[in-house]
């Protein structure tokens, strides 16, 4: 079974909005999407630094008693 050149053509051509349509997932958009995620990494970024911060301020807090 082989497609004539103009079938193939076609379903060459549907190709970009059948993949936004399979990626738009639970009704949000490609866009809100990246959105979210930026938004997760963002968040994960701030808790990170924040658990850095305190865990250093910690650290060097038990090290000045220790040596006191």
């Amino acid at each position: 079974m082989t497609l004539d050149p103009e079938t193939s053509a076609q379903a060459g051509l549907s190709v970009p909005p059948v993949g936004v349509a399979a990626v738009t997932l639970a009704g949000i958009e490609l866009q809100q999407w990246i959105l979210i995620l930026t938004a997760i990494w963002l968040l994960m970024q701030m808790g990170w630094f924040i658990f850095e911060k305190v865990s250093r301020l910690l650290r060097d807090r038990a090290e000045r008693e220790d040596a006191a």
